[in-house]
């Protein structure tokens, strides 16, 4: 396995994921994925969640970025190529959909006991993930949304602010989801 960056590791993400996640670790769960990159958070899921033999994880990728990580200095080439190599272990479990979130997910049929956003983060990108994910949502499931307090300007002047969506998602369902965690990520349940 290789991977260039180690995100998850850094912001104190994986004991929130433990606390509120480990509830469905043996269990035969269906989660869905909006951004995988190298598959780092993917793999970690896959290892510490989704242990059940019939578990499944749909992963939702264009494998281009959003321009974030060119302007971060992180390029990797055949991004694809790297996810699949860093999950091959676990192939049988993994399905991937490759192109733009907003296409996909109107076709996708399934509903999700844990639904992981971290794709664009662009306000608007983030935004509409949310909300067209959350009809993807069981009831009781819980949806971790990522890069909350992360503020961020490209070159290009886009503000890369997800807090803003994250904040007008919990507005407009106030009523419908329970806040577990607001930190780096914010987590929640769909009531």
């Amino acid at each position: 396995m290789t991977f260039t960056q180690d995100w998850i590791n850094n912001k104190d993400i994986i004991p929130h994921w433990r606390t509120h996640l480990s509830v469905y670790k043996d269990k035969p769960i269906q989660m869905l994925e909006i951004g995988c990159f190298e598959g780092r958070s993917t793999l970690w899921f896959l290892e510490n969640i989704l242990t059940h033999a019939m578990s499944k994880i749909v992963v939702v990728d264009n494998f281009k970025g959003d321009g974030q990580q060119e302007d971060m200095g992180v390029t990797v080439p055949d991004l694809r190529k790297r996810f699949e190599e860093n999950i091959k272990d676990y192939r049988e479990k993994v399905y991937v959909c490759e192109g733009d979130s907003k296409d996909i997910l109107k076709s996708l049929k399934t509903f999700y006991d844990v639904i992981y956003v971290d794709g664009s983060h662009h306000q608007a990108d983030t935004l509409l993930d949310m909300v067209m994910s959350f009809e993807l949502l069981k009831s009781g499931g819980i949806m971790v949304v990522d890069d909350y307090a992360m503020q961020y300007q490209d070159r290009n002047n886009v503000n890369y602010e997800p807090k803003i969506a994250i904040d007008a998602f919990v507005r407009v369902f106030d009523g419908k989801i329970k806040e577990l965690h607001k930190g780096w990520q914010y987590i929640f349940e769909k009531l």
